[in-house]
């Protein structure tokens, strides 16, 4: 496996790289960031597309740079050339607070994404509207990938899913769930309703429980924005809205939390039966 050393910062493929930073760049390039490598050794697990690996000097110092090598190895990347920059260089290259001084990153492939999983038997969907914090975002596609969910369509106000914040919060489960991406959510609604899915808007002033409705058979649920929730008008757009029963002490749930607990009383319903 070739080591190349980049010594400028002009470099073309530093410049991309510091470019995928931003929505604009990632859209205009078709890639993203994956930082660490737990999370490169997801995506390869995931089969993501790997197009480039960059390491800190101190990553090849520290002789990391051999259990990285095998891992590509072992995913059929022996002809990647990995590219390596000073300390210096690679701390722009990165989007954390704190740049670990033995830091690497790949950048991937944006898949393509399919409605695929709404043909499934019964599918659990998740249909997510403006939501803008880059940490629920992840953590609602980390929930969802491990409750069962067959797929989650997200409106055109919600944060890039590609987003590095986005990409680590999910650990990992970005690289396998299926999305749907920059609909209306009048159309993410009828998509899900042409294929026969119950849709179940999340509202904590519906008048019926979760644990009342039936979530066995295919349906899409419903979370709107951290702050607003989803308006009245939105919320007649479903079929049955629902509320999640908690203490009445408590005000109100952060979204990602909702959607976790919403998911667990689908899985429970179904059986742990994962698709």
């Amino acid at each position: 496996m070739d080591f190349v050393s980049v010594q400028s910062a002009s470099n073309p493929l530093l410049k991309k790289v510091r470019s995928l930073h931003t929505k604009q760049g990632r859209h205009e390039h078709c890639l993203f960031i994956a930082e660490g490598r737990k999370l490169i050794e997801e995506a390869l697990s995931k089969g993501a597309s790997i197009t480039h690996v960059i390491i800190s000097k101190s990553f090849y110092k520290a002789a990391e740079q051999a259990d990285l090598e095998a891992l590509l190895l072992e995913h059929g990347l022996g002809k990647l050339s990995i590219t390596m920059v000073e300390d210096s260089m690679f701390k722009p290259l990165s989007t954390l607070e704190n740049v670990p001084e033995a830091s690497v990153l790949a950048v991937i492939k944006t898949p393509e994404h399919k409605a695929d999983f709404l043909n499934l038997k019964d599918p659990l969907v998740v249909i997510l509207d403006g939501i803008q914090d880059p940490g629920n975002m992840g953590t609602i596609v980390r929930s969802s990938l491990a409750m069962g969910v067959s797929g989650i369509i997200m409106t055109k106000g919600c944060v890039d899913p590609f987003n590095p914040k986005v990409v680590r919060g999910a650990s990992g489960a970005l690289f396998q769930m299926p999305l749907i991406l920059n609909l209306s959510l009048k159309d993410a609604v009828e998509k899900c309703k042409e294929h026969n899915l119950k849709v179940i808007a999340m509202s904590p002033i519906a008048q019926k429980s979760l644990d009342q409705v039936d979530l066995k058979s295919g349906c899409a649920l419903v979370f709107g924005n951290e702050g607003n929730g989803l308006d009245k008008a939105n919320q007649e757009l479903a079929d049955i809205k629902a509320f999640i029963p908690m203490n009445q002490a408590s005000e109100s749930l952060n979204v990602a939390s909702s959607c976790a607990m919403a998911l667990y009383e689908s899985s429970r319903q179904r059986g742990w039966n994962y698709v």
